[in-house]
Formats: C-alpha cells, sequence, structure tokens
C-alpha cells in the first residue's frame, strides 16, 4: 500500500490498495506522528470506508474496523556522545568566621596531708582542681616479714657478683673465669688459680692469698686491702687502680703488672719484684720496699713517696732523710 499525502488547508488522504484497484479519501486534520486511524476494512475488495481521526466506525455487515497511526518503529539507540569539556574551578568560598575563645582552665594544686588528717589518717596529698579535690592517702605499714635464712655460697659453682666471704677456696682452680663484682672477704684462697680471671671491682679485703697464682689476670679498681699476698704471682696482671693499703705482700711477683695509680699505702712489699712494672701515680706512702727488685724498665713516674722504705733501706721525707728512692734502688 502506498499512501500520498498533500496539504489543501485540509489533508487528503489517498489510498490505494494495490490488487484492488480501490482508492479511498479521507478528510482529516493536519496528522501528527501520534496520530490515530480509525475505518472499515470492506470483505469485498478490501475497500477502506468511513475513516476518520476520532473513533471507531460502524461498520457493513461482516466488515472489519481497523486502526493504524504515524509513528514508525524505534529507531536504533544512537552512540554515547563524547564527554563534555571540565567546567571552570568555581570560585573560592569566604572563610567562616573565628569561634569564640574557650574558658581558661584551672590548674590541679596538690597539699600534702599530715598524718591524721580526716581524709588520710595516716597522710598523703589532696589534689584540687575544677572538678573538685582528690585524696592520694598513704597506705598503712605491712608487717614485717620472717628472718631469712643464710645461704651458703661457699660450694657454688664460680660466677660475677657472688658473695664468697669467709669461704675455704684454698686450692681452687679458676683461672679465665668471669668474677666481676665477686665478693671474697676474709675468704682462704691460698694456693687458688686464679691466671687470667676477671676480678675487676671484686671485694677481696683481709683475703688470704698466700701463694696463689693470679698472673695475666684483671683486677682493675679492686679492693686487696689488708690481704695476704705474700708470694702471689701477679705478673703481667692488670692491678691498676687497685687498692693494697695495708696488704701483706712480702715477695710478692708484681713483674710486668699494671700498677699505675694503685694505692699501697702501708703495704708491706718486702723483697717483691717489680720488674717491668708500671707504677707511675702509685701512692707508697708508708710502704716498705726494703730489698725490693726495681729495675730500669720498672715505671716510676709521678709515684708519692712519703715515709717510704726504700730498697736499700734508706727512708724518704719527711721522716726520712730522701725525698724518693729513686736513688736508693
Amino acid at each position: 500500500m502506498k499512501i500520498r499525502w498533500r496539504r489543501l488547508g485540509t489533508v487528503v488522504a489517498v489510498i490505494t490498495l494495490f490488487g484492488s484497484g480501490v482508492v479511498v479519501t479521507m478528510a482529516t486534520a493536519t496528522p501528527t506522528p501520534t496520530t490515530t486511524y480509525y475505518a472499515c476494512l470492506s470483505g469485498l475488495g478490501g475497500t477502506l470506508y468511513n475513516v476518520n481521526t476520532t473513533a471507531a466506525p460502524r461498520c457493513i455487515g461482516k466488515d472489519k474496523d481497523v486502526t493504524w497511526n504515524q509513528t514508525g518503529p524505534a529507531g536504533a539507540t544512537g552512540a554515547t556522545g563524547a564527554p563534555g569539556a571540565m567546567g571552570a574551578t568555581g570560585t573560592a568560598g569566604t572563610n567562616g568566621t573565628n569561634g569564640t575563645n574557650g574558658t581558661n582552665g584551672q590548674s590541679v594544686t596538690s597539699s600534702a596531708l599530715s598524718v591524721g588528717n580526716a581524709n588520710c589518717p595516716n597522710g598523703g596529698s589532696s589534689l584540687t582542681s575544677v572538678s573538685g579535690t582528690t585524696y592520694v592517702c598513704n597506705g598503712t605499714n605491712g608487717t614485717n616479714g620472717t628472718n631469712g635464712t643464710a645461704v651458703n655460697t661457699c660450694s657454688s659453682p664460680p660466677g660475677p657478683g657472688l658473695n664468697f666471704s669467709a669461704c675455704d677456696l684454698s686450692s681452687s682452680s679458676w683461672p679465665y673465669v668471669n668474677l666481676d663484682g665477686t665478693v671474697f672477704i676474709d675468704a682462704n684462697l691460698q694456693s687458688a688459680t686464679l691466671n687470667n680471671a676477671n676480678l675487676a671491682n671484686a671485694d677481696l679485703v683481709a683475703a688470704d692469698l698466700f701463694e696463689a697464682t693470679v698472673n695475666d689476670a684483671e683486677l682493675t679498681g679492686a679492693n686487696l686491702s689488708d690481704t695476704n699476698t705474700a708470694f702471689t704471682n701477679f705478673e703481667d696482671a692488670d692491678l691498676s687502680g687497685a687498692n693494697f693499703t695495708g696488704a701483706g705482700m712480702h715477695g710478692v711477683e708484681l713483674n710486668g703488672a699494671d700498677l699505675s695509680g694503685a694505692d699501697l699505702t702501708n703495704a708491706d712489699l718486702i723483697s717483691a719484684d717489680f720488674d717491668g712494672a708500671n707504677l707511675s701515680g702509685a701512692n707508697l706512702t708508708g710502704a716498705d720496699l726494703e730489698l725490693a727488685s726495681i729495675t730500669a724498665s720498672t715505671v716510676l713516674t709521678n709515684v708519692t713517696w712519703s715515709n717510704t722504705t726504700c730498697p736499700d733501706g734508706v727512708e724518704t721525707l719527711p721522716a726520712g732523710t730522701v725525698s724518693n728512692c729513686l736513688g736508693d734502688l
């Protein structure tokens, strides 16, 4: 079927039904794509009649009423368009107004409370703040614990910081052992072997080291006051800063030892061997060096000589006649 339109104020529709040669003419208002058309379709030859755009007409006999409109089928969805250009940046907003200042806080003040205070019977402190007063009270004294029993460490393995006071450790063999800060007060260490041991800061007050072997050991800062170190072997030991005040060191072997800064006040050093020893800064006040071996390799820089008995028996000033023993070796 071919449909052609022509404007004459009103529209005259000419509809040709192919195969029948029938033409139906109708008059209507200007059509739009949504206009609906109503008509009767003749059963004889397919003729349309009573065409209108208002309502379905009354058809003759078995003729059928039909409808159609101008709207065609929906077209395919078009392609997505390209994104638009970015818009210009908006202007910055104005700053908000400043908030009001807060009120000043209150510092916490502390006051001591004495014993008998109503809030803290055992005393304490009161802490006052804007929220009120808080009390920090002392507790009551606890009951005394029971007395502990003495621990015998004499049979303990050697180690730093242990207490071997008054223990019989004679002939013990502790070479290369770390005994830093260990306490040996009044201990018996006769003939003990302590070579290369670390005895730094050890407390050996009044200990008995008769004929002990302590060569190459570390005794910096050790306290050996009033010890018996007669014939003890301190060869090449580090005794710097050690305290030998009043020690009995008859015949002690100190060859090659470092005694720098050591205190040997009133020590018995009769027949001691100082060959190659470093006595720089040592204090020999009141020491007895009679028959001691002091050689050219012995370092005697800044030694304190006062009432010292020299190897040849001469005593230094103030009680004696010479200022030092350098000429009386």
